[in-house]
């Protein structure tokens, strides 16, 4: 599905950051692309669960709102 629409942009993996709330699924897309990951903790994933990572998202947020400001 992303590389589709990837290609359909012409998007590099450089380009692009997938924003999610699951570190097992979100992240993991992410990291087959590969690309950046910014993960909100207002959904699934708590932040105690982010400490014990192997690898880390590159950004972490509340929310998404969080990304406006």
């Amino acid at each position: 599905m992303v590389a589709h629409i990837m290609k359909k942009y012409r998007a590099h993996p450089l380009e692009v950051v997938i924003i999610g709330d699951r570190i097992y699924t979100d992240m993991e897309l992410a990291r087959r692309i590969p690309c950046d990951f910014i993960l909100v903790l207002s959904g699934e994933t708590e932040r105690a669960e982010v400490t014990n990572l192997k690898e880390q998202p590159s950004l972490v947020v509340e929310n998404i709102g969080s990304l406006i400001k």
